[in-house]
């Protein structure tokens, strides 16, 4: 099973906070053994019962079992969904008018924040990409004359908060493209997300921290973001990577370092983990993460399903010292990489050639 992360997010309601995880009633999986069992039930939502054992498939990153079938929870058509997009100087000048949008009478469906940087690499494969800006999208959804007093009262913050509204052509296609790279896998042949979150009054400092460091790894980065709630922001980095290159990938130490940066320094969370992350899980999980062995031992008891992500790093590779690599020393190569990196003279210039040749790689 591998837990869905991209290409897509699921946008829900502020004021009804859900993550993904919340909207799977029951998955049918098949465990190590062969065995199957159902984590919930199709036709009645048990919560946060003991008894639900979505959370725990979830939340163990595709090391317990296979999912074969998934039941989800169906949210209402709202009549109206309406996307509406405000400038700004940068994503730091937007603070305080983010801080003001709960103080508001209507409460927004979804705020995405998008850097300059994200619309520069965007404009060298779409052409009618907006003009590089710093962009704050508020989505209001419900009836459509609430919707019509929420747009009043939320252009007057907006406006109160520095901002300019832009045109509605212009923000239906940003809503409709929403926290989308992808497009840019086209320039490099690759593309590397990075995610993390990071209090809302930290976001200026996020910024000021994710600029640096490509600076200082001489890469081509674009960020965007999401309001988690009044309090939190969600920021979405990512970079161009050749991956058909058989070099070792140094520009992953960025993906290390700015984890590292956002816990250590910010005071926020990095998401997501993988086989060559799974040294934050310790970090990430805290004092939970002492029950993941025991867990796994004893519902895959021989490690025939995905053992490699959440407890030591395991390859197909039979050199010694390759095999299993433990958890505490995983993070030094891809460390040494990207100071590499970073004291590499040659800058990335994926997007120059990449437009030098027409669009063609």
């Amino acid at each position: 099973m591998a837990r869905g992360r991209r290409p897509y997010r699921v946008l829900i309601p502020m004021a009804n906070p859900r993550t993904a995880r919340d909207l799977v009633l029951n998955l049918e999986v098949v465990l190590a053994d062969g065995r199957t069992v159902q984590t919930g039930h199709d036709a009645i939502d048990i919560g946060l019962a003991h008894f639900n054992l979505g959370p725990l498939i979830w939340g163990s990153e595709g090391t317990l079992g296979m999912v074969t079938r998934a039941t989800l929870r169906l949210l209402p058509k709202p009549d109206e969904i309406r996307a509406l997009a405000y400038t700004f100087p940068s994503l730091a000048d937007a603070v305080p008018a983010l801080r003001g949008l709960g103080a508001l009478p209507v409460t927004p469906y979804h705020v995405t924040l998008v850097d300059p940087s994200h619309l520069e690499l965007l404009k060298a494969v779409r052409w009618t990409a907006p003009e590089p800006a710093a962009i704050v999208l508020v989505v209001l959804e419900g009836p459509k004359d609430e919707v019509a007093e929420g747009e009043k009262a939320l252009d007057a913050a907006m406006q109160a908060g520095g901002g300019g509204k832009m045109a509605a052509d212009t923000a239906k296609p940003l809503w409709d493209n929403r926290l989308y790279e992808y497009p840019m896998r086209r320039i490099a042949q690759g593309l590397v997300i990075c995610e993390g979150i990071v209090p809302l009054g930290r976001l200026s400092d996020a910024l000021a921290m994710t600029r640096k460091l490509r600076d200082t790894m001489k890469m081509e980065v674009g960020l965007t973001g999401e309001l988690v709630d009044a309090n939190s922001v969600a920021l979405y980095p990512y970079y161009l990577d050749d991956e058909t290159s058989p070099l070792p990938p140094a520009r992953l130490g960025f993906v290390v370092e700015w984890r590292r940066r956002v816990m250590d320094d910010l005071g926020g969370h990095p998401m997501g983990i993988g086989l060559f992350l799974a040294f934050d899980g310790p970090r990430m999980h805290g004092n939970a993460h002492r029950f993941f062995r025991p867990i796994k031992e004893a519902m895959d008891p021989g490690g025939r399903i995905n053992y490699g992500k959440m407890h030591e790093i395991r390859t197909r590779f039979s050199f010694p010292g390759l095999r299993r690599i433990p958890l505490t020393i995983a993070r030094l190569p891809l460390r040494l990489l990207g100071r590499l990196k970073a004291i590499t003279p040659k800058r990335d210039r994926f997007v120059r050639k990449y437009t030098e040749q027409g669009g063609r790689r």
